[in-house]
């Protein structure tokens, strides 16, 4: 079962590089090919827990302004094994200059391993870039909701850029609870997110 087409790609390809080595390497009467059946079934979220919800309410919930402009990130704090998200901080403080009459606000939630602190440093990096006031960080131990943290927010992003991103869940838990994308053509988001 591949929960993409990324991943049944993957599986294929590696089952025809085992397969052509092993051609290659031993003495077959008959050369060997697989007999796989890979079938793409994507994972799904519960729609009566995410789903659209009063965005004014949800907003007071987290404390966010109802004229606020909300771009929200939500993953696991990790550069190695998620996403780099100092390009993310960059685009950020772009938007900012190049928006300065609209109140644009960036929500990174999540979590992160013990003894890692990579939300410190991006934190520290949007500090250094004077960007700060607009960025705000909550910990995934901090929502007692996750589909009110999707509703209170205007559109949802995610910078993926690893290999261990098949699919996506987050993408589709925000989209449930009618939030925008704006993601990486990457992977698994290739599935669901579609452009335009």
């Amino acid at each position: 079962i591949c929960t993409s087409e990324t991943v049944r790609r993957t599986i294929e390809n590696m089952f025809s590089r085992m397969e052509d080595m092993l051609n290659r390497t031993l003495p077959l009467s008959s050369p060997l090919k697989h007999q796989i059946r890979l079938e793409k079934v994507p994972l799904g979220v519960d729609t009566s827990y995410y789903r659209p919800m009063d965005q004014i309410k949800c907003r007071k919930e987290f404390g966010f302004d109802a004229e606020d402009i909300i771009i929200l990130w939500f993953g696991r704090f990790s550069d190695l094994f998620k996403a780099d998200l100092y390009p993310l901080l960059h685009v950020f403080r772009k938007l900012l200059m190049q928006n300065k009459d609209k109140r644009l606000r960036l929500v990174l939630s999540g979590s992160q391993e013990p003894g890692t602190d990579y939300a410190g440093k991006i934190y520290a990096e949007a500090r250094h870039m004077g960007i700060d006031d607009f960025v705000k960080i909550i910990f995934h131990h901090e929502i007692e909701n996750r589909a009110a943290l999707y509703s209170a927010c205007d559109i949802f992003t995610s910078p993926v850029d690893n290999v261990q991103e098949t699919f996506g869940l987050t993408p589709i838990e925000a989209m449930a609870c009618g939030v925008p994308q704006v993601v990486s053509d990457w992977n698994g988001y290739r599935d669901t997110v579609m452009d335009n």
